[in-house]
């Protein structure tokens, strides 16, 4: 559980808790985004995992997975600046996957996170957790990944030198934004809820609103892309609820 509940703390730190000033300050090379942005990360593992945390020692292991988010994350923007626009999408998908496996690594030199995960003074609340507990935080880690990080990945995608649209202006990206979010949403609780058949309407939907801009080639081959990508992600995200759903 305790690893779970440090990957819960960094989803939420690195997509809806990294607001678009401490985005643009680490991308500009201000330190004080990389600092806010860190602060951010070690309060959310600090709360999530406050059960575990005894003593100073205990919070060590937080520390140095929040110094080494911070050493990627500058890592990360300064390569953006060296490469190819083409590359961003696999460096978003690459940096993802090592800030994961160094939280597991860390993780699992941290012989305390192995106690169990207390919620003192109420047996109640201990026995409900108990059950309930793994799903609650597997949930949350794979919305939350779908619903933001998604975002990101279709943008990643979109902004692609293959695909882009010389028409995607601000106005159009952030009402795609938003659409795409409760896309996600809706087709990760689908799938996972093994209602299928309701995914077309889902898409369907969302068509109907584009039906006249989908005149264009250009707009139609883009946005099939996008809705594409982003549906995607959402029954992927559904599909790996399901397959918790029944470890526990």
């Amino acid at each position: 559980m305790s690893f779970y509940l440090l990957i819960l703390a960094h989803v939420l730190a690195d997509f809806p808790f990294q607001f678009k000033s401490i985005l643009q300050d680490k991308c500009s090379g201000r330190l004080k985004g990389y600092l806010w942005h860190m602060l951010i990360h070690f309060t959310f593992m600090l709360i999530l995992t406050f059960p575990y945390i005894f003593s100073l020692r205990a919070i060590l292991p937080l520390i140095i997975i929040t110094l080494s988010h911070g050493m990627l994350d500058f890592i990360k923007n300064s390569l953006k600046k060296l490469v190819l626009p083409s590359t961003e999408l696999f460096l978003f998908l690459f940096d993802q996957f090592i800030h994961i496996i160094l939280i597991f690594f860390i993780w699992d030199l941290a012989s305390f996170f192995s106690k169990p995960y207390i919620l003192p003074y109420s047996s109640r609340l201990q026995t409900l957790f108990s059950l309930y507990g793994f799903h609650i935080v597997t949930g949350l880690i794979v919305y939350t990944y779908v619903i933001f990080g998604g975002s990101v990945l279709v943008r990643k995608v979109l902004d692609l030198p293959s695909i882009g649209l010389p028409l995607d202006d601000n106005n159009q990206r952030a009402a795609g934004r938003y659409i795409g979010m409760v896309e996600r949403a809706l087709l990760v609780t689908l799938v996972w809820a093994d209602s299928l058949g309701s995914v077309a309407f889902v898409l369907a939907a969302k068509s109907i609103a584009r039906y006249k801009d989908l005149e264009d080639k250009a707009f139609a081959e883009y946005y099939l892309v996008g809705t594409l990508t982003s549906s995607l992600v959402g029954v992927v995200g559904g599909l790996i609820l399901r397959s918790l759903s029944q470890l526990r």
